[in-house]
């Protein structure tokens, strides 16, 4: 979880976050598996912009693995 923001302090709030984040994630994954443009130079900045996606999904799923530990702790 983001050191900068609120860390949830109910079962229920970790839980929606998990929810957020999961569909962040399948979402980042979804764009990511997308089909590329033919156009070589628009191919190029696509290809750009997956390196912005890459390090967005390891942020979401780097986050995922905290809520769910902290579920976990709250077992």
């Amino acid at each position: 979880m983001n050191s900068t923001n609120r860390q949830p302090a109910t079962r229920a709030e970790l839980e929606a976050l998990e929810t957020e984040l999961v569909k962040r994630e399948q979402k980042l994954v979804a764009d990511l598996q997308g089909a590329h443009d033919k156009d070589w130079e628009e191919q190029a900045i696509e290809r750009q912009s997956d390196e912005v996606w890459d390090a967005l999904l390891i942020q979401t799923r780097s986050e995922l693995a905290e809520v769910r530990a902290a579920l976990l702790r709250l077992s």
